[in-house]
């Protein structure tokens, strides 16, 4: 019968070690990346996300993948994040590749809808972020933008300004 709880001591003083120095080791890593790794997730930030958890956890618990190598695997993962942002950061056309554009999803008293449902936002998650930025009314919000973390930015009219950050209205 395999043992369930409990193997034997050596198989947890290995979990034991390599797990601090797996986390040293990522630790060390993302450190030296800078905090571009870790700030808000687009869709690429997330899936290196996942797959530095899933290398962590295995380098942790898998005997058939040393220390060594689930760092390896961490600073190629890690590496490839910062040149695709390097990448991103110096070339336009490739930054459109990489990243979602910001939508526009309601201007000046109108829903965008072709865009909102393009974006699977409905008007009751407009107006729960809404409520979030403790704006009271649809009514004082001049604009709202799925920026491409997923996260909605609401311009309040009283700091529109000259609208230079919004992205361009829906064509009817």
């Amino acid at each position: 019968m395999d043992p369930v709880i409990f193997d034997c001591a050596a198989s947890l003083g290995r979990v034991a070690v390599s797990g601090l120095a797996t986390f040293v080791g990522v630790v060390a890593i993302l450190r030296l990346s800078g905090a571009r790794t870790l700030a808000k997730l687009n869709q690429f930030d997330f899936v290196i996300t996942i797959a530095l958890g899933s290398i962590f956890a295995s380098t942790v618990l898998s005997t058939s993948v040393t220390i060594a190598e689930g760092l390896a695997a961490t600073i190629v993962l890690v590496g490839l994040q910062w040149s695709i942002t390097k990448l991103s950061v110096l070339s336009p056309r490739f930054r459109q590749i990489v990243t979602t554009a910001p939508e526009l999803l309601f201007y000046q008293g109108a829903f965008q809808e072709r865009t909102m449902q393009r974006a699977r936002v409905t008007r009751d998650e407009l107006r729960s972020a809404t409520r979030d930025s403790s704006i009271g009314s649809m009514a004082d919000v001049a604009a709202m933008v799925l920026e491409s973390d997923g996260t909605i930015s609401i311009i309040p009219h009283t700091k529109v300004g000259d609208g230079e950050v919004v992205p361009p209205r829906e064509q009817e």
